[in-house]
């Protein structure tokens, strides 16, 4: 995988806000958090420079 670009990490920074923003509403079902919760992690995993697995366990640290 090549570095990320600046580009990479505005559009990442920018899901984390849309993100945010769906988690904040708390009427919405268990199960649409907990899918959101997850890719928030994703998204902060790729921030981080490092892949998570399902659970959010750090997989793959970048080197």
């Amino acid at each position: 995988m090549t570095e990320p670009t600046a580009q990479n990490y505005e559009t990442w920074n920018h899901t984390m806000e849309f993100i945010d923003k769906i988690l904040a509403d708390e009427t919405i079902s268990p199960r649409k958090r907990e899918t959101f919760e997850f890719r928030k992690r994703a998204v902060q995993g790729l921030l981080d420079g490092k892949i998570y697995d399902a659970v959010g366990k750090d997989k793959i640290a970048k080197k």
